[in-house]
């Protein structure tokens, strides 16, 4: 997706997320997202608040689009932990998001009541992992729950 404005692109989402049913929304996927002008935060928390059966959450190769869309993304996904508790299936793929950013998801869904997670991938994500042990002690203990 590639809007004109920041007023189109959070047009685009907010018509989205005022439309979603919690009961029916089940699945949520960014790919490969070029937009270049910033999607407002109260926009896509209109997703996570209608996240509650959520069972799919994917944002993946985020790399075209900028970087506060991509922390946006994050924190939509930490937001959604928090929100759905049949999460099934993890993608946060190629977001080009730093370690920090990184440890905040990872800390966020350490700290959720998800007990559903049957698929977690964090490819291509290596600013998360690269010399972070404190990261890699989070995932270990996502995993072994």
């Amino acid at each position: 997706m590639k809007c004109s404005s920041q007023q189109a692109v959070s047009s685009v989402f907010d018509s989205t997320g005022d439309a979603l049913n919690p009961d029916a929304f089940t699945e949520f996927t960014i790919e490969c997202l070029e937009e270049q002008h910033p999607i407002d935060s109260w926009v896509l928390s209109k997703f996570a608040l209608n996240a509650t059966n959520l069972t799919l959450f994917d944002a993946t190769y985020l790399d075209e689009t900028i970087p506060e869309n991509r922390v946006a993304l994050m924190n939509l996904a930490e937001q959604t932990f928090s929100a759905s508790q049949n999460l099934q299936r993890l993608t946060l793929a190629n977001t080009w998001t730093s370690s920090g950013v990184g440890m905040s998801v990872l800390q966020a869904l350490l700290d959720s009541d998800i007990r559903t997670l049957t698929h977690i991938s964090f490819r291509r994500n290596e600013e998360w992992f690269k010399g972070q042990d404190a990261a890699v002690a989070l995932l270990i203990q996502i995993i072994n729950r």
